[in-house]
């Protein structure tokens, strides 16, 4: 697919690269032509909605950087029954919506660490941390000095490690180090996590998911929506591990898309945890929350 855009680019590769796989996925269930429309004038509210033109044509509202606003239009040669089109809104969702607001939230973290490079010379020179994020929803047209506050919202943690204690101990450190006010165990609120919203309400929290792949199909979808959901207030900071090895994990695309949000900070654990304090846990924090990356003990 690649549709005449005005303005072309990165943005315009990264943009066509998602929507010509998610094409070929669909190729393979049924025979389906996508075109892009462009609409400046769409809103928010109405941006990642399926609406049924007919029973063989399908619009889906994108925005991707306010370069690409507009409709995407699903032509299908066949005539789409309720279940079909259930199947791919989620497909959609799944694949367009997330890597898209995926894409646009790693640009807010390249955006926020060059501000925090400029001002870690400055007088007041504190540690460097992410206690407060600012959403910035029209970033590109702002410079960094636009930059006034940060929101309080950590981005998420992943610990790989060994020690399922080790690795629990170390959340409830990063939790106090980062300065939220209460700790709770994914599972022992899983009862009541209905909705994203339901999770938006846990601001101040840290959500720990000690066993990433016990996590239900609908928690997962449920995470997804949250991580891609860009009207939030403030957000709960969600650290999550695993006994499953990583890579075996990714082999899964719900997973792997997930765990593009979940491991945004990424701890591999090679040494216990009394070794890493013994040689310098405030060290080791700084390091590890100063830029998202993959850091590993050694």
């Amino acid at each position: 697919m690649k549709p005449s855009y005005k303005l072309r680019g990165e943005y315009a590769f990264i943009f066509e690269d998602i929507i010509d796989k998610s094409l070929a996925i669909l190729s393979r269930q049924f025979n389906v032509d996508i075109r892009f429309v462009e609409n400046p004038k769409l809103v928010s509210h109405q941006l990642y909605k399926t609406n049924i033109i007919e029973n063989n044509l399908i619009t889906y509202s994108v925005n991707f950087e306010n370069i690409f606003r507009g409709q995407l239009e699903l032509h299908f040669t066949d005539h789409l029954n309720l279940k079909e089109i259930d199947k791919i809104r989620d497909f959609l969702n799944l694949s367009i919506k997330a890597p898209a607001q995926y894409y646009e939230r790693f640009l807010l973290l390249d955006s926020l660490q060059a501000h925090l490079e400029k001002q870690k010379h400055s007088q007041k020179n504190n540690i460097l941390n992410f206690n407060y994020f600012k959403h910035l929803k029209e970033r590109r047209n702002s410079s960094d000095d636009d930059i006034n506050y940060i929101k309080k919202s950590h981005p998420p943690i992943y610990i790989e490690g060994l020690s399922v204690e080790d690795k629990k101990n170390l959340a409830i450190e990063l939790h106090h180090f980062l300065g939220y006010k209460a700790f709770v165990h994914f599972d022992d609120i899983k009862s009541e996590i209905k909705s994203c919203r339901d999770l938006a309400q846990l601001s101040n929290t840290t959500i720990y998911i000690e066993n990433f792949e016990t996590l239900e199909q609908e928690h997962k979808l449920i995470f997804l929506d949250f991580f891609t959901e860009q009207n939030l207030p403030e957000q709960p900071l969600v650290i999550s591990s695993s006994n499953t090895d990583y890579a075996f994990l990714i082999r899964d695309i719900l997973n792997r898309t997930l765990l593009k949000f979940l491991t945004t900070y990424h701890i591999r654990m090679n040494k216990t945890l009394d070794e890493i304090k013994k040689e310098g846990f405030t060290t080791f924090l700084n390091s590890i929350l100063k830029d998202p990356k993959i850091f590993t003990t050694h």
